[in-house]
């Protein structure tokens, strides 16, 4: 029975340890140039027209699916673009 099957899986969130596939943390976040690669503004520090709304502005590889922190990380960017650019 699919149901038992489901019900007898121990999830722990967080606690699982397997390869992320949709790994993050290549360009974190943060509001220093000296320990993060983008502004909360999802700019690249330091330039003027280069934005990442991707897993990689996470501060660490999730251990949930981010779908839809991105699709709200990148709707938050593409405000501060059309702010920005017009």
């Amino acid at each position: 029975d699919i149901d038992a099957a489901v019900a007898a899986v121990s999830i722990k969130p967080a606690r699982n340890v397997f390869a992320a596939p949709h790994p993050g943390g290549g360009a974190r976040m943060g509001a220093r140039e000296d320990d993060s690669v983008v502004g909360f503004d999802h700019r690249v520090h330091g330039t003027d027209n280069l934005f990442v709304s991707d897993p990689s502005v996470l501060p660490s590889p999730p251990s949930v699916d981010p779908s839809l922190t991105i699709m709200a990380f990148s709707a938050v960017a593409a405000g501060h673009v059309h702010s920005l650019l017009g």
